[in-house]
Parts: structure tokens; sequence; C-alpha cells
């Protein structure tokens, strides 16, 4: 299963790809797998809102929500948090992707465990972005160079409060 062959890197029940529209109100799930036969949302389009609104989410690299009910609880107005905790997911591991090239992503890695993810994996994924962002831009064809420096450190958000 997905969360039995992710374990020992990044945790996930559920993992998707989300192309996010211009207006970053909401985008398309473009790659979907889950523990279960079940590909959950692939093809459908999800609301972002509220979700960028957050600052330790639109300003950095990666970000962990350790607890996705309480963040719902507390933080009510990011919709997708909300389609997670509908979906049994506990935690997530949101990895906004933005590139030279004026296409924007999101990966989403959620657990049905609370707390799934560590330090280490957020500051991994962030890491990893840059270059995530610049390679799917390119397969989807967006035009303008594509630039990943690779000293630049993206900015690594602490867990969201809950």
């Amino acid at each position: 299963t997905l969360a039995a062959d992710s374990a020992q890197y990044i945790p996930s029940d559920w993992f998707a790809l989300i192309e996010i529209a211009d207006s970053e109100l909401d985008g398309v799930v473009r790659f979907a797998r889950s523990s279960s036969d079940d590909v959950e949302l692939l093809g459908q389009r999800i609301s972002l809102l509220g979700l960028f609104d957050h600052p330790r989410i639109s300003g950095a690299a990666a970000a962990a929500i350790p607890d996705l009910r309480a963040h719902v609880v507390n933080h009510g107005e990011s919709r997708m948090a909300r389609e997670l905790v509908r979906a049994d997911y506990r935690s997530a591991l949101l990895v906004p992707l933005t590139s030279e090239r004026s296409w924007r992503g999101l990966l989403v890695f959620a657990s049905m465990q609370a707390g799934a993810y560590s330090a280490d994996q957020v500051k991994l994924m962030a890491n990893l972005s840059p270059t995530l962002a610049a390679g799917l831009a390119r397969n989807a064809g967006a035009t303008g160079p594509a630039i990943v420096s690779p000293e630049a450190s993206p900015p690594v958000s602490d867990p969201l409060p809950v």
C-alpha cells in the first residue's frame, strides 16, 4: 500500500498534486494516490480558499499541520483541511510549489495519524520544493526559463498551531 511503501520517507495515506488556478482560490487534483483502492478527489476541482491566507503556509516552502481536526476548529476558513478531515485524515504536510515559469502547484501528503510529519521531513520537502516545481512546470508546458539555485534554502515552517 501507499502507507507501507512511503513510511520510511514521508508517511502518506493520501498523496496529491494540485495544480493551482491563477486566482489561488482553487485548484485541480492532477495526481492522487491513497492507501485504499479509491483514488480520492482525482480530477476534481478543490477549494483552496483560506489556505494561502495563513502566513505560515503562504511564506513557507513546506508546512506541517500536526492535527487537522484542531486546525479546522481553530482555522475553519481552510476548506481543503475540512475535506481532509472529512476523509478521516489526521495530519498533513503541505508543500507549495512555485516555479519561475508562472506555474503553481501544491503537494499534499495526508496521514491517518496525528503528528505524522517530523521537522526533518518538513525540511526535506522544503529543500526539494524548488526542484520539484521547476520539473513539474516544465512538464506542464509553461513558458520561460526555469531557474533553481542550489544554494537557495527555502524557509521551513514550524508545525502550524492547533
